[in-house]
């Protein structure tokens, strides 16, 4: 960097090297040149704000850190959006896709008041007429993604998104099945998984909460059925919900292309929820993320 300033010029350069001419005087000392930099910087009056990300955003505390290079996708049934906004967004923001069931929305609450930064405006999907339930998802600013209303299925809570990446397309499919529900809500959930799989697209994941234990051999049946008929895989082997007296591996996760599987597991519950929680689930697929977007930088 080179500042002049009537007769004086002055040159800094990397590790601290510097130099500094005059006409007709002495060098100026380490101090003094400290000085005259910092007095100039501050007279000038046009230091710009460097535009970008925060840097703050990619010093994360997260406990997933997902692999860099591939798609990542996080499922969470956390049961109220609102006084767990901060927390989810400070230890989840690394992943690409955010898949959140149990969010307690209603038609009170506009989109803009959920915004994450770096994401795309979230989707969701609110029970109506009920305080509970409900679908939240968000995905990284840098996808491109589409909602795929064509294969929902009334009376059931789901969400499918497309997202394109270099040419390819994977389909996220989100659902929450309540407790005690009838069989019939089973067999809709069929019928939206069949709509996305006739569509073409060969790369689906489907996640979320369906309230069926795969460690019971019904409910493990039940499971293994929407897995033969769509020909996927479930890869989510640990227990996910917990209470006082018992464990289950109720939050799923299938998969069309279990071979793109880089990691998946069930991370550690991070909220306030001592007694009766579920902990999140994740995976992280061989699919290549967009090139990091450039910024500009004025000085």
């Amino acid at each position: 960097m080179t500042v002049e300033l009537g007769t004086y010029r002055l040159r800094v350069g990397l590790f601290c090297f510097f130099q500094s001419r005059t006409k007709g005087c002495g060098y100026l000392t380490h101090f003094e040149l400290c000085c005259w930099l910092a007095i100039l910087l501050i007279l000038s009056g046009d230091i710009h704000d460097n535009p970008g990300p925060d840097s703050s955003c990619n010093s994360s505390t997260s406990s997933f850190v997902p692999a860099e290079g591939n798609l990542s996708i996080i499922h969470y049934n956390f049961q109220s959006f609102f006084n767990k906004r901060d927390i989810l967004y400070r230890d989840l923001r690394n992943y690409d896709v955010l898949s959140f069931t149990e969010t307690w929305l209603d038609a009170n609450t506009s989109s803009s008041d959920l915004i994450f930064p770096l994401f795309h405006s979230p989707f969701r999907r609110d029970r109506h007429n009920d305080a509970h339930g409900g679908i939240l998802v968000f995905v990284k600013s840098d996808f491109f993604v589409a909602e795929r209303r064509d294969f929902e299925v009334n009376d059931i809570e789901c969400f499918w998104l497309e997202l394109r990446i270099k040419g390819r397309s994977i389909l996220v499919g989100t659902f929450y099945r309540p407790p005690n529900s009838s069989s019939v809500v089973l067999d809709y959930i069929h019928t939206s998984i069949s709509l996305a799989v006739d569509s073409g697209i060969r790369n689906i994941v489907v996640t979320g909460d369906f309230n069926l234990d795969v460690n019971k051999s019904l409910s493990s049946r039940k499971i293994e059925c929407l897995c033969t008929n769509f020909g996927m895989s479930q890869i989510i082997r640990s227990p996910t919900h917990f209470t006082e007296t018992s464990q289950s591996l109720i939050d799923i996760l299938l998969v069309t292309n279990p071979d793109d599987v880089v990691d998946c597991g069930v991370g550690e519950p991070f909220l306030d929820q001592l007694v009766r929680y579920h902990c999140p689930i994740y995976c992280i697929i061989h699919f290549d993320r967009p090139a990091a977007s450039t910024y500009k930088r004025k000085v």
